[in-house]
């Protein structure tokens, strides 16, 4: 997974919009190998990131220290839904931005869902990694209250995504 993960970061661009604005990271909630059966290329997934990026890094407007997650899942169907996670108490309203995060067309998956977050530091905040040098896996408070109902072991995304995106 280490050398999806690499060239997933190689291909995006660091932010050109302010200093304020750090891209801290690309998170993938599932192994290398269930990625490639799900997605195959990489590349339409990291044309996917750059987009989100680029409509995501103009939007952030606040002078507050954040660390900021921007969590999404991608369906087979071309459809994908966001979460925001934020180290802030009273987060910016960010219903447009995910509005148009959700509107941009996603690359071709099947066999399942992928879920991965773009992870900001903005305005000199920076997040701490754990022990072993990686970041910390995004949980939306709304995918915690859900994974608070399960009773046993809980594979996160695969065994989460039901209950936060039931199918239709």
């Amino acid at each position: 997974m280490r050398l999806f993960l690499v060239l997933l970061i190689l291909a995006l661009p660091t932010s050109a919009f302010s200093a304020s604005v750090k891209f801290a990271n690309a998170v993938l909630y599932q192994p290398d190998a269930v990625l490639r059966e799900r997605l195959g290329d990489v590349k339409p997934l990291a044309e996917y990131f750059k987009k989100v990026k680029s409509i995501s890094e103009p939007s952030f407007h606040s002078d507050l220290p954040e660390s900021l997650d921007i969590v999404i899942v991608v369906k087979p169907g071309g459809k994908a839904r966001v979460w925001f996670s934020s180290t802030l108490q009273n987060a910016p309203d960010r219903t447009e931005l995910k509005k148009a995060i959700e509107a941009i067309p996603t690359p071709l998956v099947k066999q399942g869902p992928l879920a991965f977050a773009l992870s900001y530091d903005l305005n000199g905040i920076e997040r701490k990694k754990q022990g072993d040098g990686q970041f910390q896996l995004p949980l939306p408070e709304e995918w915690k209250i859900k994974a608070k109902d399960i009773n046993g072991p809980l594979i996160i995304p695969d065994g989460l995504i039901p209950l936060i995106w039931p199918d239709e």
